[in-house]
C-alpha cells in the first residue's frame, strides 16, 4: 500500500489490534518507480508530484498513530534492489528514486523527536552482497524479512537466532494472513454493502476475467475458501 492506503484503513485494520506500539514504513509503492520505463515529460512530473503526496501524508497517518499509541516508530522503506541479476530487469533509477522516501523518512522522524529504524540503510548493505534476500527487485524472500525484523529487534535491544516458533505464535499469524486476505478483497473492491453470497460470486467472477493473475488470484482463491470463517477468525486473533 502507501501512505494514502495507511490512512484510509487505519481505523479498520491498524485499531483492530488496539496496538501500544505502531511501526509506520512506506515508499516503495508511493514512489510510483515504474513510472521511470516511459521516459517523458508527464511521468516525471507524477513522480515529483508522488514524492510530494507521500511528504504530506506521512505526517498526517503520524497523527493519527500518536492518538492511539504511546510509541510511534518511523521505518525507512527496504530498497529497491536495482542491483539484483535475477527475474526481470530492474528499472534504471528506481533505487535513487526509493532513496528520496527513505531520507525524507528519517529527516522527519529526527526533526519530530520520533523512533526511527533505517531499514533502507540496512537492506542497501545486505541485499547488494547477497541476492537470495530479494528475488524480484522489491519484494524480500523470507530470509529478506527475518533479517528486516533482526534489524527492528536489535534496534530496540533484543536479539533474534534461529529458533523454532511457538505453536500459538504459528497459529495466530497463520490466521491473521488469512484474515488480512479477507479484509484486503473486500476493500479493494467495495463490497461492504453486497450480501455473503454476492461477495463470493464476485471474487469467482474476477477470477474467471483473469486480470494481474500474479498478485490477486492466490489472494482471492484463500477469500473463496475462507469468507465464511471471517468472524470467527477475528474472534481466534482477538483471543489469542
Amino acid at each position: 500500500g502507501r501512505v494514502k492506503t495507511g490512512i484510509d484503513f487505519f481505523a479498520q485494520d491498524t485499531l483492530l489490534a488496539k496496538p501500544n506500539i505502531i511501526f509506520i514504513m512506506f515508499g516503495m509503492n508511493d514512489s510510483d518507480r515504474e513510472l521511470l520505463l516511459n521516459h517523458d515529460d508527464m511521468s516525471i512530473k507524477q513522480i515529483g508530484k508522488s514524492l510530494l503526496i507521500f511528504k504530506e501524508n506521512l505526517p498526517k497517518l503520524v497523527t493519527l498513530a500518536k492518538n492511539v499509541a504511546d510509541r510511534v516508530i518511523i521505518m525507512s522503506t527496504p530498497i529497491y534492489d536495482e542491483f539484483a541479476t535475477c527475474g526481470e530487469p530492474p528499472i534504471k533509477g528506481g533505487y535513487d528514486l526509493v532513496k528520496k522516501y527513505a531520507d525524507y523518512a528519517k529527516t522527519f522522524a529526527l526533526n519530530n523527536n520520533l523512533d526511527f529504524i533505517d531499514i533502507f540503510n540496512a537492506t542497501s548493505i545486505c541485499f547488494k552482497e547477497d541476492g537470495t534476500y530479494n528475488l524480484d527487485h522489491t519484494h524480500p524472500t523470507m530470509k529478506g524479512h527475518y533479517f528486516i525484523a533482526k534489524e527492528i529487534l536489535q534496534e530496540q535491544g533484543y536479539t533474534l537466532d534461529f529458533q523454532t516458533l511457538s505453536p500459538l505464535t504459528l497459529k495466530w499469524n497463520e490466521e491473521y494472513n488469512i484474515y488480512r486476505d479477507l479484509f484486503v478483497f473486500e476493500s479493494l473492491f467495495d463490497l461492504s454493502s453486497k450480501s455473503l453470497n454476492e461477495r463470493i460470486k464476485c471474487a469467482k467472477e474476477y477470477i474467471v476475467t483473469d486480470k494481474d493473475p500474479w498478485y490477486y488470484k492466490p489472494m482471492i482463491e484463500r477469500y473463496i475458501q475462507n469468507r465464511e470463517r471471517k468472524e470467527v477468525l477475528l474472534k481466534n486473533l482477538i483471543t489469542i
